[in-house]
């Protein structure tokens, strides 16, 4: 009797812990990065060329509000500005072709987009579980919602063909 009772607890308390988990408001991370070569494209023999990464970041959410704490892009950390909702799908045109490239698609989520401001040094010491998150993802983001801090990741960032400046 005393193992039917202690199974039926483990289960409810396993039931009770996925349904907490999947209540996180950040569905998903739409992470880029773009390389912005100053003047013209490069040729195939030149070894060094000045570039500076740009960074586009958008996250899928439910409604309500977020507060974003933190945001580390391949384990610095940035201060960002949370943009208001955007329409989806939010596409960009690459320079070379007019090819139209889909960063984000058709959703019926909250779609908001977070620019970079700058680097911040020294950045705040992770504790253990964002630690580990650092280590095994290109992108972690910080947040709270609800006075419940949670974290969002994206194992990578997409490269995006090189914007050449004039």
């Amino acid at each position: 009797m005393i193992h039917r009772q202690l199974f039926t607890f483990v289960c409810f308390l396993f039931i009770l812990n996925t349904i907490t988990a999947q209540t996180a408001p950040v569905k998903k991370i739409y992470a880029y990065k773009q390389a912005s070569l100053g003047g013209k494209k490069p040729s195939e023999h030149e070894t060094t060329v000045p570039k500076k990464e740009q960074y586009r970041l958008f996250i899928a959410s439910g409604k309500g509000p977020l507060i974003i704490e933190g945001v580390w892009i391949e384990q610095e950390y940035y201060r960002v500005k949370m943009m208001p909702a955007t329409r989806t799908p939010v596409l960009q045109v690459q320079q070379e072709g007019n090819e139209r490239v889909i960063l984000v698609p058709k959703t019926s989520d909250t779609v908001r987009e977070l620019q970079v401001l700058e680097k911040v040094e020294p950045a705040p010491r992770p504790g253990s579980q964002l630690g580990k998150l650092l280590k095994t993802n290109e992108l972690v983001m910080a947040y709270r919602w609800k006075g419940k801090q949670y974290f969002a990741t994206s194992k990578t960032i997409k490269a995006l063909s090189p914007f050449i400046g004039m």
